[in-house]
């Protein structure tokens, strides 16, 4: 399961609070075990040497599943084992703490001793309790995000489905609702024969044009023109028609035929501008016979 940053940095400072109450409780247990060593019970010993190795296995443990990848059957299985670690001794502990017998040379060092197993019975679980609160909330996220995974699916599957059904029936000839079944009434719609609603055609016939005559379902005995084959003309008509088809027609498409050329006008070319200044005339070069002819 793909964890998001948010989640990241919490689980990484709940283990982090989790270590550090540990380490401190790794270290004053461990002192107030060489001070009190000999004023102990044997089985208050025993304890105090569990709860020591339970504490320095979560330490180890949390800092293991911080460095590795984050998956969520391996953080449910070391915080139900690190529960019941921590619980166990702890119950057991206070459950012995009232039968303990100390070997104390005077009354202040009895009163110290059972300082210390009191101290001891209410700080065990200080731990458990950090480590199940953090159970707690992966429990959570792990049920929310399946729950959203849920929802997700179910708008995937659902619009998968209307995609599909809306494929189908624009696909299917024989839907009620396709185009392919739309008819009309010619004689109930004279204005507007040709809107959608009236129209009646077959794709499969002709799928690239599919309003075609021939695809076409109308009645032609309710349209308002006659049919020209049940036009009837009387004998003049019929007489008047073709003469006049005869006699204008053709000189129409005989002058159709001519082609008339234009020939542009030409423009005056406009006279050469002279000038206005007086300029002594250019002298005649003559040949040798034109000089001596004079």
């Amino acid at each position: 399961m793909k964890s998001s940053i948010t989640f990241e940095r919490a689980r990484a400072i709940a283990f982090g609070c989790i270590i550090l109450l540990s380490f401190v409780w790794i270290t004053l247990l461990s002192v107030c075990v060489f001070l009190l060593w000999d004023n102990l019970d044997h089985p208050e010993r025993s304890f105090l040497s569990v709860m020591l190795l339970t504490n320095t296995v979560t330490a180890i443990m949390l800092l293991i599943l911080l460095l590795r990848k984050f998956r969520v059957w391996l953080d449910a299985a070391r915080c139900a084992l690190l529960l019941v670690m921590h619980i166990g001794t702890a119950g057991a502990f206070a459950y012995w703490s009232p039968d303990f017998r100390y070997i104390a040379e005077s009354p202040e060092q009895e009163v110290s001793c059972r300082l210390v197993t009191l101290s001891v019975m209410v700080t065990s679980w200080f731990v458990p309790a950090l480590v199940l609160i953090y159970s707690g909330g992966l429990a959570f996220v792990v049920h929310r995000r399946s729950l959203l995974r849920t929802v997700q699916e179910a708008e995937e599957a659902e619009k998968n489905r209307v995609q599909k059904e809306a494929k189908d029936q624009y696909f299917s000839p024989l839907s009620p609702n396709t185009p392919a079944t739309v008819s009309w009434d010619r004689r109930a719609s004279p204005l507007s024969p040709m809107t959608p609603a009236a129209m009646n055609w077959d794709r499969r016939a002709s799928p690239l044009s599919p309003i075609t005559p021939a695809a076409v379902n109308w009645d032609r005995r309710a349209t308002l023109l006659p049919s020209p084959a049940t036009m009837t003309f009387p004998p003049e008509a019929v007489l008047y028609i073709q003469q006049h088809s005869r006699n204008s027609f053709k000189p129409t498409y005989r002058n159709s035929q001519q082609r008339t050329y234009s020939v542009p006008e030409q423009q005056p070319v406009p006279p050469t501008p002279t000038s206005s200044r007086l300029s002594k005339p250019v002298p005649l070069r003559m040949s040798y016979h034109q000089s001596h002819m004079y």
